[in-house]
């Protein structure tokens, strides 16, 4: 094995938002080091005073550095073939990919952490930090917090490692991401589990007429791919004796990754999907009016529900109590009645928000029902999370300058798109045409109301 050992300083300790300011790559042969270069990047932005502070990298510093792009064809030869190695491999490796892909190139390398490698080597000493091991080992370390110095206190710690019996089992576990390469299935190597996007998207496991038998999603395909043969179930069992070759489908935005696979198992139907086949959502939040006019709501099987004449279903649910949280939520929020909101008959009596002074007093017939149902419509949109109406969903697309735009007309999903991040409103007035399209399909509703539910995306209105 070869290995390049990495550290990377940056401006904040996000990869989307930070930006790189120094690298060091040390080349190691698992003997000894071959070779090592370092150097300061322009990360064309500003770094805070605390990254100063730590790194002691000032703004004049970098100011004539190399931009990334620029060192980044020297970067790819320096590893190429070797494993990636890091403490917290992670962190430095999620920048650099990141750096690559907002270039266009897809930078893959074999991964190794060396606070993992250290866990299992050395148990029980409580901190793995670099600098708790550094202390622990005895190692030196004069330029703590800058690349090289790190890169080569890392390569002092992984030498110690190498020394120990079993690091060569261990390392070889970590790498191939714990799967034993005798365990995949006949056609497959982990040179084909490597070289699978670590993207988003979804992936296909075909069986040796090319049949698909297992559709399934992940922010990291790569990773997800390699979690199924790592696990000792009867479904993992079935997908080491038939699965022949994996495709995939990048989709950058993880709400459309969510959405074809929905679509996905519906239509090719794998044999192997079979908790996915059966509905996700199989409890619902309904409303309906009673005799006096009042909405009411409440949480249902599905499948009863669907069965029940003029009741609307609002949202699905895989748990029952988790329905029954989102309308506890929309109960406080709206000063809503505790009796109304569990679907129980009005006695004229005061309900327990009432008392409590979060009710106005439908219960007891003081609140008109066209009153209440003005709060009553807000909680609706609220469980629907928005989803009424005509508008473009705004995600991340699958690489730089690009967007994922999702369509929905009417409250329903029409279709997505790709389209370039610098696109105006004037260019949308056709907008349903530049979709894929998709046949209605009442689940995928809900698993755009529960993503929004949860997450924050731009939503752009459209008329046209």
């Amino acid at each position: 094995m070869r290995f390049a050992i990495i550290d990377i300083e940056t401006t904040g300790g996000n990869y989307q938002s930070g930006k790189i300011l120094e690298i060091a790559v040390v080349l190691h042969d698992g003997e000894s080091i071959l070779d090592q270069w370092t150097t300061l990047l322009n990360p064309e932005t500003y770094i805070p005073a605390g990254i100063t502070e730590l790194t002691g990298i000032t703004q004049d510093m970098v100011r004539d550095a190399p931009r990334f792009f620029e060192i980044a064809a020297h970067l790819v030869k320096l590893t190429e073939g070797a494993i990636f190695v890091a403490h917290n491999v992670r962190f430095d490796y999620d920048f650099i990919w990141h750096e690559f892909h907002n270039l266009g190139y897809a930078f893959q390398r074999r991964k190794l952490c060396t606070i993992q490698l250290a866990r299992r080597i050395f148990p029980g000493l409580g901190k793995y930090g670099l600098s708790a091991l550094t202390q622990y080992f005895g190692l030196e370390n004069p330029d703590r917090h800058r690349a090289l110095g790190d890169a080569l206190t890392t390569s002092a710690l992984f030498q110690l490692i190498l020394k120990e019996a079993k690091s060569q089992e261990v390392i070889q576990n970590l790498v191939n991401q714990g799967i034993e390469e005798s365990r995949l299935p006949a056609n497959l190597s982990i040179t084909d589990i490597e070289q699978l996007p670590e993207t988003c998207g979804v992936y296909y496991m075909r069986n040796q007429e090319n049949e698909v038998i297992y559709v399934g999603k992940s922010k990291n395909i790569q990773k997800r791919v390699s979690s199924h043969f790592t696990d000792h179930t009867q479904k993992t069992a079935r997908l080491l004796q038939q699965v022949h070759t994996i495709d995939y489908e990048e989709t950058g935005s993880e709400l459309v990754s969510l959405i074809l696979e929905s679509y996905r198992i519906k239509e090719l139907k794998p044999a192997i999907n079979k908790a996915q086949r059966v509905a996700r959502y199989i409890y619902a939040i309904i409303s309906f009016r009673d005799s006096s006019g009042y909405i009411c709501f409440g949480v249902k099987p599905r499948k009863e529900a669907e069965k029940l004449l003029n009741i609307q279903i609002h949202a699905g649910f895989g748990k029952a109590g988790a329905a029954r949280a989102r309308l506890d939520a929309c109960q406080n929020e709206f000063n809503l009645c505790h009796a109304l909101m569990h679907g129980e008959r009005l006695s004229g009596k005061p309900c327990f928000a009432y008392h409590l002074k979060k009710c106005l007093g439908a219960c007891c017939l003081e609140e008109s029902p066209s009153m209440y149902n003005l709060r009553a419509n807000q909680a609706i949109l609220r469980i629907q999370k928005n989803l009424a109406g005509s508008f473009l969903l705004i995600d991340v697309g699958r690489q730089k300058g690009e967007w994922s735009v999702i369509g929905i007309r009417d409250g329903k999903f029409v279709g997505y798109a790709y389209m370039e991040q610098d696109f105006t409103d004037s260019s949308l007035w056709d907008w349903e045409n530049s979709l894929s399209r998709f046949p209605e399909n009442e689940e995928v509703s809900l698993i755009i109301t529960n993503y929004l539910a949860k997450h924050a995306l731009k939503k752009l209105p459209v008329t046209a």
